[in-house]
């Protein structure tokens, strides 16, 4: 009996001084118009909208705002180089930017069911935060350009799931967490390969179809269940990592879900432990 409560004791303050692990998953939908839950233009951004910030609440969220993510847009340009060494004009889908450095785009919400694109100056688009008068307009590779949105939230957040939307003739994309100090606003600036080094990590590759629309496609993007404030969902991009199918792709993110993990206290837990091994130490003594 002694033994057994030893026993028992023991693996009380094992459990204790190990504490669990669980995680509040919330919703956020990017094209969502209703309250709560809804997106909206906290800065207006330059020509075009070139440089605007869309500030989004999650569905749980009553307080109109209560914004909790930051989206924003970058593009750079695809380059090629023919025989003689020199670089030719953009090329649409060559899937490889690690020499040329990000510019601010314009976050376009397309609406319900469709999702965010990036208007991409650099890719030579045009238009403004809810429309495109040329080019692809998707957060694409399709337009001499690559794409990508820029999620900054308020606080650490294990990124699970990414909605697509729509999808162009191939779907595929990437998405890298922030692995630095405090949170990433802007990447203007920096190459591919300057993220990588500075902090920036591949968390998966999504080889997704093209002709997405109905139903939606929700991708699975964190099977370690790490965290980040900041979160890049990129157009495929050779540069950061492969895995990709050819094709030139363009996605429009329709929302993403996403949760903090909490551990439980571990020093409450680890005094009721230390307790019964106490009164198991007593007990066995006492039978002494």
């Amino acid at each position: 009996m002694n033994t057994r409560i030893t026993a028992l004791a023991l693996a009380a303050a094992a459990t204790a001084f190990s504490g669990t692990a669980s995680a509040q998953i919330k919703t956020w939908t990017f094209s969502d118009g209703s309250d709560p839950g809804a997106c909206a233009i906290t800065t207006a951004g330059g020509t075009g909208g070139a440089g605007n910030v869309r500030s989004c609440r999650d569905q749980a969220t009553s307080a109109p705002t209560a914004y909790s993510v930051d989206i924003r847009g970058f593009g750079a340009t695809n380059v090629n180089t023919n025989a003689s060494g020199g670089t030719t004009t953009p090329v649409a889908g060559i899937f490889g930017t690690t020499t040329n450095t990000f510019s601010a785009g314009t976050v376009i919400d397309h609406g319900t069911g469709f999702g965010l694109g990036v208007g991409s100056f650099v890719g030579g688009e045009s238009g403004s935060t809810t429309s495109s008068t040329n080019g692809n307009h998707a957060t694409d590779s399709a337009d001499g350009a690559t794409d990508m949105l820029l999620l900054s939230f308020t606080t650490a957040q294990v990124l699970r799931t990414v909605t697509i939307g729509w999808s162009g003739s191939d779907g595929d994309f990437q998405v890298l967490r922030w692995t630095g100090g405090g949170t990433v606003t802007s990447v203007a600036g920096k190459s591919a390969s300057t993220l990588l080094g500075e902090g920036w990590q591949l968390v998966t590759t999504v080889d997704a179809a093209g002709g997405i629309a109905t139903p939606d496609f929700v991708a699975n993007v964190n099977a370690g269940l790490l965290s980040s404030s900041s979160w890049l969902i990129t157009a495929y991009n050779s540069s950061f990592g492969t895995g990709g199918s050819a094709g030139a792709d363009a996605i429009k993110v329709v929302g993403v879900t996403a949760g903090i993990a909490t551990v439980s206290a571990p020093g409450t837990l680890a005094l009721a432990g230390m307790g019964l091994l106490g009164a198991a130490f007593l007990r066995r003594r006492n039978a002494a």
